[in-house]
Formats: C-alpha cells, structure tokens, sequence
C-alpha cells in the first residue's frame, strides 16, 4: 500500500532490532535481570553484520551488552534501503553474497532462490531457533505463513507478521463540523455519508463566511486512495485478488465497482469530492486538511489518533495545533446497501528475511542469527530496553504507569549515546506486545476499539509470485487507474463499464486471472 511513509512498513530490519533489543539488567546496569541470560562463553565471537553499528552505537552499553550476551562482534552492514536492488546486485556479481536480504520484493525473491542465492531455511529450523517467532507467525496469520515463500519444495525466507498492515487504513471525520451543521450523530451509511458531504460543502462547516470547503479530498497515488471505503461498501475490492466462495476475484472487473463509481460521480458533480483529488500529491492534502478545506480523510488509523495513542498523530495532532477546537474522530467504514463496509488494508506477511547462500555451510552462524532475532523480538523485557532503557537509571514509570526519562536521559543525544530511542525496525514486531511500550496506557482500550473498525481486505495472492501478473500489472493498473478517474469526473461515461471490463481482459486480465486461480488452488486453497 502506499503511505508507507508510516507505512514504511519496511525500515531497517534486523539492524537496529538486534543492536537495541537490550538486556534491562546486565553486568553494572544496577537494573533487574533480564530472562534466559546465558552464562559466560568459551567460544570465539561469532560476527553478525547488522545496521546501525557507527561510532556512537560501537561505544554504547546496549551493543556491548549484547554482544556479551550472545557472545558475538556486530560489524555494521550498510545498504540503501531505496538502492538496495542495485547494491544487493553489485555485492552478487563481485561474489560477496551478503548473510542478510532484507526489503527484496516476491519476484526478486523467487529469481534469487532459483539461482541459488539464498540458503535454505528448513522451517525445522526456524522451529528450533527462533521458536518464538515461529510461535507467533502461527498463530497470528490465517494460514500457512510459510506457504507463500516455498520455491521448488524449499523454505528460504523468515516471514515477518504485521497486525498493523490488515488493520491499516480507518475512516476519520471531523465531528467538530458534524455538530456545526447540525448532525447529531456521525454517518454510519453511504446515504448518511452523502447527507453530511453535502452539508461540509455548502453550509459553511468552518464559519468564515465562504463558500470555500468540501466534503473529501484524497490524493491521486493510485486505486487505493480513489476514496476506497465507497468501493468496500459495495463489497469490492479493486486493485487486489480476494476470495468468493473459492474463487479468486478482482474487484475492479465486478458489478459493484460501477455502483461505486456511479456514486462517486453523482458525489463528485454535486462538489463534495475535492475537484483536484486526482493530481493531489500527499502535500496537497495536508495542505488542505491544515486550511480546513475538508472534513472525511482516510489515512492510517494511528495518523488520525491521539499521538499518545501509537505514533504521531499527525493528521489530528497537526489540526489541533492550528485549530485546538477542531474534533477529528474515527469512525466504522460507512456501509453500503447490503450492510458491507470496508477498506483496502496492507498484506501481512508483506516483508521478509532471507539469508545468503553462504551460511547453508555455516550453520552454527545461521542458528546465531535466528537466535538474536528471536530474543530481540520477542522478549518483552528487551523490548522495554529497546524504548526506555535501564528502570532507575534511564527511566522511571509515573503513577499512570506509563514511562518517563529519567535525567540526563531525557535529552535525545544522550539516549543515543547509551543505546536507546532508535526505532528498532519492523520485522518481528508483535505489535500486541508492544503497545505496552509504545501506547499511554489511557489509551490501550482506545486502540483496542479502533483495531476492531480499521477493518476490510488485503490482497491475499500478494506474497506468492505471479509471472503473468508481474509483467502486466503496471499496464493494467494505470489503465484502471485513468479509467476510474474519468468514471469519476465524467470524462468517461459509466455506460462504457462494460468496455473497460473487455479491455482490461483484452490487455491480460483474463491470463492474470487464470494465473491468480491456479495460484491459489495450488498454496492457499484449504
């Protein structure tokens, strides 16, 4: 999904993970003892190449700690996470075949364990080194969460579980307007959406005495920022495959797209949709959400909440600041005239570790690795290291229970200096564990609720390579894409959806559809 901005649901991976998952109590720390430490090694240090060991991360107490801990030396491990394929590419062809791949993409995954780049990953393994992890991957995705990385019989990939990604985006609206032109209660319909963009278009919501808002803005990315909830509410998802009685669907070729964009258009000529919605940047819609020219944005939920809740809070934290009586809520996704509600949400098990060839003949370093992983990951007293650091020396907790820095360790440099306050990176991430660490406890049943309406589909075929599907996809998605806009502005008559339905088949969709079914009978199918 886009928006991976936030979504930059790839960060640095193992890096900062393994470097700041820290032991709360170690040798001189003063602190408690931290679980499963191990006794004194014998054996020579094994060296790990991660991210994040500069000069400052060398010297500080987390790293030395955990290489005492794990009786390893961390090398630093320098890749571009925006020139990755082309570094990884230069380090392949010069035959310095890297321990770790982190950010490759299905398709380059797939061509690197054909050619023998990548080790093999027993899911045995996995099991035994990092059982924690294998644990968690289970129970938390519906399914096999190894199926998707199997090539040619053999596992090579440690899958990374996100319960942010499937509950991504959330529908927000500013309450603060609702009552100002008198809605007593937020829409919970498309037909109770329409009543309140109309009322944010023409009955001066922000009191300035123009004529000068609308009801929504979005940006023009793609297919799933094209005011997506309107197509959930039909109950179709364009952009991606989801299932329908065991059988694969694409929404954008179904009944209830055109009932969408119908709506879309009639909302569009009435002037509740933002006119410029389909050359928005990002910018622009922040722009206008600041100048109060609109009330109904879809975004990441935790970018419409409380900063205290999750993350920053940007949308409504932003807004307050120039407007401190501005009230902007989340809400469910409106439903549709069959009661269905929904959005496009992030595929879970979007991102990956993959180790190189190499270390199929270094096991006890391939073991190592997945022994630091899941100690970082899952060790709920390393994760509070990871945030804050010693208790009494770096940290303290209020009498809310919630964490505050302690002095000199409040300033940011000096938190860096001993180890903390680095994002530690998103794979391996039990987010369920870590909003204790990360959420105002005030604020966990915030969370919980919210969770429970940022709801709908994600592409189910997304992590399974589809060679069709890849060389088709961009001509395919942009002809949406363009299609879609002109439904939308009136460019293109809705009459004509069925001729955009023969085209899209014409320009491959039926392959990619043959292709999506056999794929899904042959990995997913139950």
């Amino acid at each position: 999904m886009k928006k991976t901005k936030m979504r930059k649901v790839l960060t640095v991976v193992i890096c900062l993970m393994i470097v700041f998952s820290g032991l709360s109590g170690c040798a001189g720390s003063g602190g408690n003892k931290t679980e499963n430490t191990q006794t004194t090694q014998t054996k020579e240090p094994i060296t790990l190449k991660i991210f994040g060991v500069d000069d400052v991360a060398k010297a500080s107490y987390v790293l030395k700690t955990l290489e005492e801990k794990f009786n390893v030396k961390f090398e630093n491990r320098e890749i571009d996470g925006t020139k990755y394929k082309e570094q990884y590419q230069m380090m392949i062809a010069s035959g310095d075949i890297p321990d770790i791949f982190t950010w490759i993409d299905i398709p380059t995954y797939t061509k690197y364990a054909t050619q023998g780049i990548l080790a093999e990953l027993p899911i045995a393994t996995i099991e035994k080194y990092a059982p924690r992890i294998d644990a968690w991957l289970k129970k938390s995705f519906n399914g096999d969460p190894y199926a998707p990385f199997i090539r040619n019989g053999k596992n090579y990939a440690l899958p990374n579980y996100s319960l942010m990604a499937e509950h991504f985006n959330a529908f927000g609206i500013r309450h603060d307007w609702l009552e100002k032109v008198g809605i007593g209660k937020t829409p919970e319909t498309l037909d109770e959406l329409e009543i309140a963009l109309n009322k944010f278009t023409n009955e001066d919501p922000d009191g300035n005495g123009k004529k000068d808002t609308f009801g929504w803005s979005t940006d023009g990315s793609g297919i799933p920022t094209l005011f997506y909830p309107v197509f959930g509410a039909y109950g179709v998802y364009p952009g991606m495959f989801t299932e329908k009685n065991g059988k694969i669907v694409r929404g954008e070729i179904q009944p209830g797209a055109k009932q969408a964009l119908t709506l879309l258009n009639k909302w569009f000529k009435a002037g509740y949709l933002d006119p410029e919605f389909f050359v928005n940047k990002w910018d622009n819609v922040m722009e206008k959400w600041l100048a109060e020219k609109f009330g109904v944005v879809t975004w990441a939920w935790w970018e419409l909440s409380p900063k205290d809740a999750f993350w920053n809070g940007r949308l409504r934290e932003n807004l307050l600041e120039k407007n401190p009586t501005s009230n902007l809520v989340v809400i469910p996704f409106p439903k549709g005239p069959d009661g269905e509600s929904g959005s496009y949400q992030n595929y879970p098990l979007s991102s990956f570790i993959a180790f190189g060839k190499p270390l199929e003949k270094d096991q006890e370093k391939l073991q190592k690795y997945l022994e630091v992983m899941d100690e970082s990951s899952m060790n709920p007293k390393q994760k509070e290291f990871v945030y804050y650091g010693v208790e009494g020396k770096t940290f303290k907790k209020n009498a809310d229970g919630d964490y505050e820095f302690i002095p000199p360790y409040n300033d940011e440099a000096k938190r860096k200096e001993f180890g903390i306050g680095l994002d530690p990176g998103v794979n391996h991430q039990d987010y369920n564990l870590q909003f204790q660490f990360m959420t105002k406890k005030k604020y966990l049943p915030y969370v919980s609720d919210v969770m429970k309406i940022a709801v709908g589909k994600y592409d189910i075929l997304a992590g399974i390579d589809k060679p069709i599907y890849n060389e088709k996809y961009d001509s395919l998605n942009q002809f949406t894409y363009k299609s879609f806009v002109k439904f939308i502005t009136g460019e293109k008559s809705l009459d004509e959806f069925d001729n955009f339905i023969s085209e899209w088949e014409k320009m491959g969709g039926d392959k990619i559809m043959e292709e999506a079914q056999q794929k899904y009978d042959e990995y997913l199918k139950k």
